[in-house]
Order: C-alpha cells, then sequence, then structure tokens
C-alpha cells in the first residue's frame, strides 16, 4: 500500500464541511456558496479551460454558454 492508500476519510464535522458545497447546490442556494468564489472560477475558465472571463455574472454566463453539455436520460424499453 502506498501513502495515498492509508490516508483517512474525512469524518464528522470535517466531511460535513466538505460536502457543504453538494448540499447548498442541491437546495438551490449554490449563490450562496458560488458567489464568494470569482476570483477562483476566473482563473479556472482562464487557465484550465482557456475562456476569457472578466469576473461579471454575465461573463460567467457567456462561459456557460460555451461549455458543450451532454444530456443523457433513460429509454424506455417496450416489451
Amino acid at each position: 500500500m502506498t501513502a495515498r492508500d492509508q490516508r483517512r476519510r474525512p469524518t464528522g464535522l470535517t466531511r460535513m464541511l466538505f460536502r457543504l458545497p453538494i448540499a447548498l447546490y442541491r437546495l438551490r442556494l449554490g449563490w450562496l456558496f458560488g458567489g464568494r468564489h470569482h476570483r477562483t472560477a476566473r482563473q479556472l475558465c482562464k487557465r484550465l479551460m482557456g475562456f476569457p472571463v472578466d469576473g461579471s455574472d454575465e461573463g460567467f454566463r457567456e462561459v456557460g454558454r460555451r461549455i458543450p453539455f451532454v444530456r443523457i436520460t433513460p429509454r424506455r424499453l417496450t416489451p
């Protein structure tokens, strides 16, 4: 086993804090979390995805329009 495999997963309060953004987005309260991290989002868009973003809400919307999404829906199987 490597040292990476031996790391323990967070539990209790630490786990809850790590999962807080997920819970907020599921409750449609993501704006509480996402609105505070414009600098990080701007850097991710610029460095990782190559989109120039000025940090405004409209700039982030434009990036969202340019990112290709695939929607996967289950098919109904007919007997």
